[in-house]
């Protein structure tokens, strides 16, 4: 898998476990990451987190996106 495209699946997916309606879900998209991750340097990592967190907060500042 190309590093961009690891890059944005890992970011939407765990964006997509915090985001979860249930636990269920969430430990999927979670289990799902970690599989994507295993991959990825440390550095990779920490910026799809933080890249997660800061989509899930603008949307949260200016509405869903499309």
């Amino acid at each position: 898998m190309r590093t961009e495209t690891a890059e944005k699946l890992l970011t939407l997916t765990l964006k997509l476990s915090i985001e979860a309606e249930s636990e269920d879900i969430s430990k999927r998209c979670v289990d799902m990451a970690e599989s994507i991750a295993v991959n990825m340097t440390h550095k990779q990592v920490e910026l799809c987190k933080k890249a997660a967190l800061a989509a899930i907060q603008y949307e949260q500042e200016y509405g869903h996106a499309g």
